[in-house]
């Protein structure tokens, strides 16, 4: 929360299919650690700072969900949920459904994936540090590529909301306007890297 108390609204993008993971189960719920892959996502933001997390779900979402609310069921953290219907039709349409859950009066939102499961607590918690000190959006970057959790400043949401299609989230919207984006240059490959196949979760637990 910035020193006024407005606060900054998290979102966790866990509706896709991800067909790339190759299997029936929701990628969300496959295991990292002995636990599932969003539970990991939501509890490294939780201990990097994120006050409420808005968590998007779609492709099962009764058991994405259910995992969640097992995992922190007494969680300092206000956690909610978000049904997208459409979310065969792409990233975008859980990334609109997240900006319309989030609260108006919130300074901005922390926009991440479920499936970046390896970003350190310390980082997300200097991503929120700089947004509270009133940057527009913020992206981090590890070695000059970009990556997540990204920032964008409640001001900038409605700019960004058109831009959004199929699998397009912000990316275009934000390369667009570099003039308002503070990049935040870190020492966390965490923020670029994903789980798209069993393969990659794997390796990264090595």
């Amino acid at each position: 929360m910035d020193p006024g108390g407005k606060r900054i609204d998290t979102i966790v993008l866990a509706a896709g299919l991800g067909r790339r993971f190759g299997t029936t189960v929701p990628k969300p719920l496959a295991s990292m650690h002995g636990r599932p892959m969003v539970v990991e996502t939501v509890d490294r933001l939780r201990r990097g700072g994120a006050a409420r997390i808005i968590v998007v779900v779609g492709h099962g979402a009764d058991a994405v969900r259910q995992a969640v609310e097992d995992a922190f069921p007494f969680a300092s953290t206000e956690l909610a949920f978000v049904e997208n219907s459409a979310y065969a039709s792409g990233l975008a349409s859980s990334f609109r459904a997240g900006i319309d859950a989030a609260d108006a009066g919130a300074m901005g939102c922390l926009i991440h994936h479920a499936d970046r499961p390896f970003v350190r607590p310390q980082t997300v918690a200097r991503v929120l540090g700089v947004a509270t000190g009133g940057a527009q959006a913020v992206v981090p970057r590890f070695r000059q590529q970009p990556g997540f959790p990204v920032y964008i400043s409640t001001n900038l949401l409605a700019d960004v909301r058109p831009t959004l299609t199929g699998d397009q989230g912000a990316r275009l919207f934000l390369r667009a306007h570099e003039d308002i984006v503070t990049y935040l240059d870190v020492e966390d490959c965490g923020v670029v890297k994903d789980a798209d196949t069993h393969a990659d979760l794997e390796r990264s637990m090595m």
